[in-house]
C-alpha cells in the first residue's frame, strides 16, 4: 500500500514537473484562448503536447524560448494542449503525432499546420509565414461579409437594376 501511494505521489509530482516546462505566456484553456484572440483580433498558436514527449520538451526548452520567436509569439495568442487531457481535441483536430503547431485565424479557421520538432530559424520561418497568412484570411472574410453586406442592401432595394447588382457582387464572392 505504501509503495503503490508512493507510486502515485510520483506520478502527481512528474507530471507537474511536465507541465512546468511550458514557457510563460501559454494558456491551457483553448475556449479562453480563443476568446482573447477574438478580442484582440489576433491569431491563436495551439501547441499540441504531450508530457512525455521528448520533442515537445525540446521545443519548449530551446525554440519556444528563442528571441526571435518569442518576438512572433508576443504578436498573437498562443494555447499549450495536452493531447492526453483533451484527447476530444487531438481528435477535433486530427492531431496524430506531437508536437503539433496549428494557426487558428480569428474566425476560428485553420491557417497553417506544422509537427515535429523545429530548430529555433526554421520554426520562426513557419511560424511569420503563418501568421502573415492567418491576417489575409482574416482581411479576406472581411471583406467577404462586407460584400455580402452590400448585395443585402441591394436586394432589399426597389431599384429595378439592384438585383443585377446584387448578383454580380455574390458572383464576385
Amino acid at each position: 500500500m505504501k509503495l503503490l501511494r508512493l507510486i502515485l505521489i510520483l506520478l502527481v509530482v512528474a507530471a507537474g514537473a511536465a507541465r512546468a516546462e511550458l514557457p510563460a505566456g501559454w494558456s491551457t484553456n483553448l475556449t479562453a484562448a480563443l476568446s482573447e484572440a477574438r478580442s484582440k483580433q489576433q491569431s491563436l498558436l495551439v501547441w499540441f503536447t504531450a508530457s512525455w514527449c521528448g520533442p515537445c520538451r525540446l521545443m519548449g526548452r530551446t525554440t519556444l524560448t528563442n528571441e526571435a520567436v518569442l518576438h512572433v509569439l508576443s504578436t498573437i495568442s498562443r494555447v499549450a494542449l495536452d493531447i492526453d487531457e483533451h484527447p476530444d481535441l487531438a481528435a477535433r483536430y486530427n492531431v496524430e503525432a506531437v508536437p503539433t503547431f496549428v494557426i487558428l485565424s480569428t474566425g476560428g479557421d485553420e491557417v497553417a499546420r506544422t509537427t515535429g520538432y523545429q530548430p529555433p530559424a526554421d520554426f520562426l520561418q513557419w511560424l511569420t509565414n503563418s501568421v502573415s497568412e492567418a491576417k489575409e484570411t482574416a482581411a479576406r472574410q472581411i471583406r467577404s461579409r462586407e460584400q455580402l453586406a452590400a448585395a443585402d442592401e441591394l436586394l432589399s432595394g426597389t431599384n429595378s437594376g439592384s438585383s443585377r447588382q446584387a448578383a454580380a457582387e455574390l458572383f464576385g464572392l
